[in-house]
């Protein structure tokens, strides 16, 4: 077992990653009794090729009431990417190594970019192999869209990923460019999807769906809680209703669950 701790001081950890020259990492961390969501910072530290120990540490972002979470560090090592909490909803920052100054590309509104830390190894955004662009997911209402935006001019495009309506775990390929999720809808279930790298971004193999008679018809509906704020969720209707059909209710307050559009 050569393995040995590189940090401590905190009470959990999660999604550490390597720069590209392979010396520099950085990690999540949190502390109890906050959750990720709550209260996660992001942290960069040297790794010395002597003493193999944890050098020259920095607190990049994140703090009680804004968690910062899912650092990736560009291709061309420039940049540190994170997601980072601003109230309702969350925005995607680029932090420059070089001059230690951090910059908001997308202001979340209306849209999550990332979903709760549950678990290790959640990706909702990726660079692309050239560092010029970044892919990422927006969530809301339990749908899911895909995006590109330009480092540069900060502009945004939508890359169509129909029939899909739901998508996790993005990432792309360092050598193709290709762009891959796992995606699901009401008539597909979960499964690995790859689209074609810009411009054209076409899904690579037709998607698995199942047969359209056993597709259930769905619609959104909404009511308001007791506090006055809306409350979301998804009624399924029977594909051959009886009279005296069964109301099945599945029921989990949110934003740290959501029941998405999905299979």
């Amino acid at each position: 077992d050569n393995s040995f701790p590189v940090g401590k001081g905190s009470d959990f950890y999660m999604s550490p990653t390597w720069h590209p020259k392979g010396e520099r990492v950085a990690w999540v961390e949190w502390s109890h009794p906050c959750m990720p969501w709550d209260a996660s910072r992001i942290k960069t530290g040297v790794i010395s090729n002597k003493s193999h120990l944890l050098e020259n540490e920095k607190w990049i972002a994140g703090s009680i009431g804004s968690a910062a979470s899912q650092p990736r560090f560009s291709p061309c090592g420039k940049w540190l990417g994170y997601v980072l909490r601003n109230g309702e909803w969350d925005d995607l920052v680029i932090h420059d190594l070089e001059t230690g100054k951090s910059r908001i590309l997308i202001k979340g509104d209306g849209f999550h970019l990332g979903l709760p830390g549950w678990v290790q190894g959640m990706h909702s955004y990726e660079w692309d192999p050239t560092s010029a662009h970044i892919y990422y997911l927006r969530y809301s209402h339990g749908r899911s869209q895909l995006w590109r935006v330009s480092i540069k001019t900060g502009l945004s495009g939508l890359i169509d990923i129909s029939p899909f309506t739901w998508a996790t775990q993005l990432s792309v390929s360092s050598k193709t460019g290709q762009i891959g999720f796992i995606g699901s809808s009401p008539g597909h279930p979960r499964q690995i999807a790859i689209l074609t790298p810009e411009p054209d971004c076409q899904l690579v193999d037709p998607p698995y769906s199942v047969e359209d008679t056993s597709t259930p018809t769905f619609k959104e509906i909404h009511y308001p809680c007791s506090q006055g704020y809306p409350v979301f969720g998804w009624l399924f209707e029977p594909a051959n209703p009886l009279p005296d059909a069964p109301l099945i209710m599945r029921i989990h307050g949110g934003p740290t669950s959501v029941e998405p559009l999905g299979f």
